[in-house]
């Protein structure tokens, strides 16, 4: 995600695309970064079924590209009414869209997708395994719902465990807590060592010993965060439980949740792990997917440039 470029959010049309299209606006003019609108024409007759598995909500008859165009003109009209001194662009986007919104992520800042798929069906495992896999950027994933109701103590949740992946979620992480003016939460899951409960949705996620020596990555990513960002209030959750369900529980009160992705695969960084796989699937908040191959160094998620 380059320090210059822009937010790209890809919308569709459906009620979805509102939440999706007002946290990609937000989150550019949080950065001071342009917008680029995209929407892809629906021709069933010339894709694959997996080429569509990657557009969020994708609309179930055709539309042919004076529509798709007439669409994104409109909504780009209405944000410069809302917002005047943004910068919208459009994109019609035609052939794979895997390919075409890879290709649109290459020099951007962020790629903001809806978690839905054809039908209004849940498709967050589809964009996940194949957008937050192979996008040039970090992708966030907004649910139908949105963003939660924020306010000065609703935090962004970030897992941690220690790793250089994690180090380098949590300094996103921060450096997005600290654009919101909000806390950043660092959260650290290990499994229960005895039989595991059945989960419960909605349970509060069980505290763990916080001496656990599992915790002590935790503990020191946490003592990084802090002396790199001495103003920014830093709260640690040690929960003795599934981490991905830890996360889930804590996304329902956060503004986001960040994860980093390191998948073990022929080409490390580029297979989704378990644990961001199950965050996106059930996730009630907006979640932002690193790729561990992604070099930290040239992204700055939630950082104005």
């Amino acid at each position: 995600m380059f320090s210059e470029g822009p937010v790209v959010i890809a919308i569709d049309g459906s009620p979805h695309s509102a939440s999706t299209l007002q946290f990609g606006v937000e989150e550019a003019l949080r950065l001071g970064a342009p917008v680029v609108l995209a929407r892809a024409p629906y021709a069933p007759h010339r894709s694959y079924a997996w080429t569509f598995a990657c557009w969020p909500g994708a609309v179930a008859a055709y539309l042919p590209d004076a529509e798709a165009a007439e669409y994104l003109d409109q909504a780009r009209a209405e944000l410069r009414l809302l917002h005047p001194g943004l910068r919208v662009s459009t994109r019609l986007v035609r052939g794979p869209m895997l390919a075409s919104l890879c290709a649109l992520s290459h020099d951007a800042r962020l790629l903001v997708v809806g978690a839905r798929g054809r039908r209004g069906r849940p498709g967050t495992a589809s964009i996940s395994a194949h957008l937050v896999r192979y996008a040039h950027c970090p992708v966030a994933v907004v649910p139908a719902a949105g963003a939660v109701a924020q306010d000065a103590w609703t935090p962004v949740v970030v897992g941690v465990d220690g790793t250089p992946s994690s180090v380098a979620a949590a300094r996103t992480a921060a450096s997005a807590a600290a654009g919101r003016g909000v806390p950043l939460l660092l959260a650290h899951a290990r499994p229960s060592t005895g039989p595991a409960p059945r989960p419960r949705r909605g349970a509060a996620p069980r505290l763990s010993d916080p001496d656990d020596p599992a915790h002590d990555g935790a503990h020191k990513v946490a003592a990084l965060i802090r002396a790199e960002q001495p103003g920014l209030e830093v709260r640690l959750a040690l929960m003795e439980d599934l981490p991905a369900r830890s996360l889930v529980e804590l996304g329902r009160d956060a503004a986001l949740l960040v994860v980093g992705s390191r998948g073990l695969g022929p080409v490390r960084g580029t297979v989704m792990g378990a644990v961001s796989r199950a965050v996106l699937r059930s996730a009630p908040c907006p979640v932002l997917v690193l790729r561990e191959s992604m070099d930290p160094t040239r992204h700055a998620a939630g950082s104005p440039a």
